[in-house]
Formats: C-alpha cells, sequence, structure tokens
C-alpha cells in the first residue's frame, strides 16, 4: 500500500511518466489505486495489479470509486505477478515503493522487457537504504539504487534517469533499442 506521506505530486509524476493518450499502463502492487487513477486520465488502458485485491472488499470498493469518476479505462488485477501476467505490449511499468515486495524480481523485469511494447519504460520509486525506520518497509528489505539499476540493465533496460528525493529515490529505465 502507498504511504500518504510519500506520494509524487500529479505533475511531477506525469512529467517523470512521459504519458501520450495511447499508452498501455502497468501499474504493480498498485494498492489503494491512488496512482491508477491518476494515470487512468492520461492514458489509454491502465492495469491495477496488486494481490491485495483479492480481499473482494477491496476490490469491490476500487470498482465503485472507478464507477463513480466515469473512468472505464481502469482494470483491477487480483493478482500475484510472480504467478505470471499474460499483458503485453505496455509502454509503462510503475511500481511505486512495491519492487522491494516482489519475490521474483529478476524474472519480473525479464518479463517486462520482453512484453512491453518497443518504447517499453519503468518508472520504480523506492526507499532508500537506511538505519532508520520511521517509515516505509523495514531497512533489511530495502533495494539499493546500484542493485536495482544492475537487475534492470541484466535484462536489457537502459537506466534513463535516476532521481532523489527526501527519503526515496525515483529510477526510470527504458527498452533498449
Amino acid at each position: 500500500m502507498h504511504s500518504n506521506k510519500k506520494r509524487l505530486e500529479e505533475n511531477l509524476l506525469l512529467e517523470l511518466a512521459q504519458l501520450s493518450n495511447e499508452d498501455v499502463i502497468l501499474d504493480i502492487g498498485s494498492g489503494d489505486g491512488y496512482y491508477s487513477f491518476i494515470f487512468s486520465k492520461h492514458a489509454k488502458k491502465v492495469y491495477a495489479i496488486d494481490k491485495a485485491y483479492m480481499d473482494e472488499s477491496l476490490m469491490n470498493s476500487l470498482i465503485q470509486e472507478g464507477k463513480e469518476k466515469g473512468i472505464s479505462n481502469l482494470e483491477f488485477l487480483a493478482k500475484d505477478v510472480c504467478e505470471g501476467l499474460e499483458i503485453k505490449y505496455f509502454n509503462l511499468a510503475f511500481f511505486s515503493n512495491s519492487f522491494h515486495d516482489i519475490n521474483c524480481k529478476k524474472e519480473l523485469l525479464s518479463y517486462l522487457y520482453k512484453n512491453s511494447a518497443e518504447n517499453g519504460r519503468l518508472l520504480i520509486i523506492e526507499f532508500k537504504p537506511s538505519d532508520s525506520w520511521l517509515f516505509g518497509p523495514p531497512p533489511h528489505i530495502r533495494i539499493k539504487p546500484e542493485d536495482l539499476v544492475k537487475m534492470a540493465t541484466e535484462v536489457g533496460f537502459k537506466l534513463d534517469k535516476m532521481i532523489e528525493r527526501d527519503s526515496q529515490y525515483i529510477a526510470i529505465f527504458k527498452k533498449e533499442k
């Protein structure tokens, strides 16, 4: 789930995501759908993917929220991404403080590289490694920026931009041509 205190401002998110209205987006570990709802206003299709949606009441409340907002291009998927995805030709895979929770990081990155569109991108927000634990994941499961870059580049992505924020970093990767 996303922490309210550590969300990106909508204009910064959109600037970093570089969306077109033809983009298909995977919001992996989408939690309460905060970013998925933003993306849905600017993209062709958004898949909000989270195993937490196996809780039907959460899924139903998010679907209802989408209906109330008149959103028809947002699909909520109750799925553990390590059990496989069947979505292809997406333009952006987005993770907000969720990549550290994934047990199949390298396999998932490989899938994302192989199945993304020609202009495929990754936008990953994670907490910086730290000894303190005021919020976010426990320090021992946080991912160092250099480890994330190594994992993503090993499957073919190229680091486009790394942005440091107070307690987080944002890594943007592009698919190598």
